[in-house]
């Protein structure tokens, strides 16, 4: 994995050797490969960084080009608190200063000129900053539209001043920026990169621990049953899936045990198995059982089986036993007290509800439910997408009062922004950015 990634700095290098001042750097790789790519950006922000330019990146979503510029600029001011608390010596005076710009920012035109003035107030507290690049790294984690996207970054460049400019990661094949770099052709740099190889780097890995330890031997599974899936070869995951469960039993891990049975399940989604819902069931029954004997430790799987469960009914089209299942998985966070793990499994729900015909059933499952995760504190739901929860409630609930409504959207906007409604609309239609599960995704 080092010597992948120590390729990528030279590729970087190399590229932009003879280049300087440009705006926008972009990638073009393999979706596989993105994991080695954020490994770079890790380690570029670390004592061991090996290119000129200072990059800095940011994974918010990308719901609107009305928000996003805001959102940035919420996130920024977030996690350079959060490393402040860690570090207090840490070079950027001006962060208290653009934080209260930030919270009390109104003017939602204003945005992107106070995100320009943030990154040029940063460049200011870099070293060296009049030879330096300072490149803010856009990498959506989910986002609405590209065609969008490229519109508002567009708009975004023209911006920038100065040794300020943008990367932002595009794939073989999809050329998802192609419309922005032709139109910056002479302010960008495109680099591309061969295929990787990460599912050799990853099997490298892997087989480095104890041939003998239970969870070594299922991951080396999990590699082969990667491999098996990618070759369509559903007998053969069936026998290592078989054998993955047995390793996990004699383990005597009741949560190495369930894994077991998620992983086996997982790759069996795209033959559409009818093995598949008695698998998750089996894990499910393990792990309810270890509930009710009040082993929570050994309970870490059971909302992943709920969550797996519900995601396959939605792919096989059974919308209501979806719902039921991401309901389930609601109600048992809460009675773990995982309040958190319940809003998120709560706008899956929405979302089924939502497209489905089904809000009665929704808002049957929140209205009880609401007040507990009203109660958590600021901190806990800043780090949520509570907003969608609320803007359902409000818009479905008939047992709030108009006190109670104004009362709650207040703090939505204390601890979301002005623009938290038109975000929750948003998250209806909003997808995932291009990714392929690695062979460790499960583990």
């Amino acid at each position: 994995m080092a010597v992948r990634i120590s390729k990528i700095q030279n590729r970087w290098m190399e590229s932009l050797r003879e280049k300087k001042n440009v705006k926008i750097v972009r990638w073009c790789i393999h979706a596989t490969d993105l994991p080695l790519v954020n490994g770079f950006y890790k380690l570029e922000s670390s004592s061991y960084r090996k290119i000129d330019e200072l990059i800095v990146v940011m994974l918010t979503d990308f719901e609107s080009s009305e928000t996003f510029a805001y959102n940035l600029l919420k996130d920024w001011v977030a996690e350079y608190g959060k490393e402040l608390e860690k570090c207090a010596n840490l070079p950027w005076d001006d962060f208290h200063l653009y934080k209260e710009r930030v919270d009390n920012l109104k003017d939602v035109n204003y945005q992107e000129k106070l995100l320009v003035e943030l990154l040029k107030s940063y460049q200011k507290f870099i070293p060296n900053p009049l030879n330096r690049m300072f490149l803010l790294g856009i990498l959506p984690r989910n986002l609405s539209t590209y065609e969008e996207l490229n519109d508002w970054l567009d708009k975004f460049v023209a911006l920038l001043s100065e040794n300020i400019g943008i990367t932002l990661v595009d794939y073989t094949g999809s050329d998802v920026y192609s419309s922005l770099i032709k139109k910056w052709k002479k302010d960008s740099v495109t680099i591309e990169l061969d295929d990787m190889d990460i599912s050799g780097a990853y099997a490298e890995l892997m087989q480095q621990g104890n041939p003998h330890d239970p969870n070594q031997q299922i991951r080396m599974l999990v590699i082969e049953m990667g491999k098996a899936a990618s070759k369509k070869k559903q007998k053969e995951i069936h026998v290592l899936g078989s054998r993955m469960i047995e390793i996990g039993q004699v383990s005597g891990d009741v949560n190495l045990w369930t894994y077991a049975y998620l992983v086996y399940a997982g790759f069996l989604f795209e033959f559409k198995d009818e093995q598949i819902i008695s698998l998750l069931d089996k894990g499910i029954y393990i792990q309810k059982n270890a509930l009710a004997a009040g082993i929570l430790d050994k309970v870490t799987m059971l909302l992943p089986l709920y969550g797996y469960k519900a995601s396959y009914y939605n792919f096989t089209k059974q919308y209501e036993k979806a719902f039921q299942c991401f309901a389930l998985e609601v109600t048992t966070a809460c009675e773990m007290n995982d309040m958190l793990g319940a809003i998120s499994a709560s706008k899956n729900a929405i979302i089924i509800a939502e497209n489905h015909a089904m809000a009665y059933k929704m808002i049957e499952l929140l209205q009880p439910l609401f007040p507990r995760f009203y109660a958590l504190s600021d901190e806990e739901l800043r780090t949520t997408e509570f907003f969608f929860i609320v803007f359902y409630y409000l818009h479905h609930s008939e047992e709030i009062s108009k006190e109670e409504y104004h009362k709650i959207e207040d703090r939505m906007v204390f601890l979301f922004g002005d623009n938290w409604e038109k975000r929750s609309i948003s998250k209806i239609g909003i997808f995932s950015n291009p990714q392929t599960i690695m062979e460790d995704a499960f583990s």
